[in-house]
């Protein structure tokens, strides 16, 4: 099983260590998130134009990078988070199955 929160630090480090070289990167949250949201286009795209399934992983891939890197430069434990999420949503499936 995948330690989440241990691959939110290696991709905040290796996002800073990138920027060490390539002065146009920020790994500051509002830059990552601005940078998630072209890849959310990029994947939307593969999707749409019926790119190859292994296309449309790789930006899903990079979606989970940026926000990994957004949760270790936040210090955030993504893995509570999430969840805490998949629980809220179980409950709201349940109340929807009682209507």
């Amino acid at each position: 099983m995948l330690d989440l929160n241990y691959l939110c630090k290696m991709a905040y480090e290796n996002a800073k260590k990138r920027a060490e070289h390539e002065p146009t990167i920020r790994v500051d949250v509002m830059n990552t998130l601005k940078h998630c949201a072209g890849e959310v286009v990029e994947a939307t795209e593969a999707y749409t134009r019926f790119m190859p399934k292994e296309a449309f992983a790789d930006e899903l891939a990079d979606i989970v990078c940026c926000v990994l890197t957004i949760c270790g430069h936040a210090n955030i434990d993504i893995e509570l988070a999430l969840t805490k999420c998949m629980e809220k949503n179980f409950k709201r499936g349940k109340q929807d199955e009682a209507c």
